[in-house]
């Protein structure tokens, strides 16, 4: 009896320590999460702002060769140079989506993050917590099998004749 009070004082503290380091453990996964999804965004905005800066590039381009069209005399609305013109288009469009594309791959990649690292947050709570509760079991387990008074119960085999 005597060692009990000190047994379960030391679980006591182990499951204390057990919470603590889950809790802090977590903590640091949920602001590297936080941070994970604000990389997110940030990759959102410049890749929107980017998108918008080649657009207007594509749209200065468009009108130098219509400019240029106009120079030579040429009809820039009909035939082969209204063709150019929708190719050049076409092509200068498809820049503008790839660069939103990469964008969004990269801002989702971050989101995947932050979401993986949410998850390992509740499961470092959890692993704390479960580790606590190990402690106070073990330390219940170990105040049960403590001999009492008088020391344990002799063992009788019964497979071995009693010759005494």
């Amino acid at each position: 009896m005597a060692f009990a009070a000190p047994m379960m004082f030391a679980a006591a503290a182990q499951a204390i320590g057990s919470i603590y380091a889950g809790n802090a453990a977590a903590a640091q996964s949920q602001a590297q999460a936080n941070t994970a999804a604000a990389n997110a965004n940030a990759v959102r905005l410049q890749t929107n702002a980017r998108e918008e800066a080649v657009r207007r590039r594509n749209a200065m381009q468009l009108g130098e060769l219509r400019a240029a069209a106009s120079q030579t005399g040429f009809d820039a609305s009909s035939g082969s140079m209204a063709d150019l013109q929708s190719r050049s288009s076409a092509q200068l469009e498809l820049d503008a989506l790839t660069e939103r594309y990469n964008g969004e791959l990269q801002s989702i990649s971050l989101d995947n993050d932050a979401q993986s690292l949410r998850s390992q947050a509740r499961a470092q709570r959890n692993s704390g917590y479960l580790s606590a509760a190990g402690a106070a079991l073990g330390a219940v387990g170990n105040y049960m099998g403590q001999p009492r008074i008088g020391g344990p119960a002799p063992v009788v085999n019964r497979d071995v004749p009693y010759t005494g």
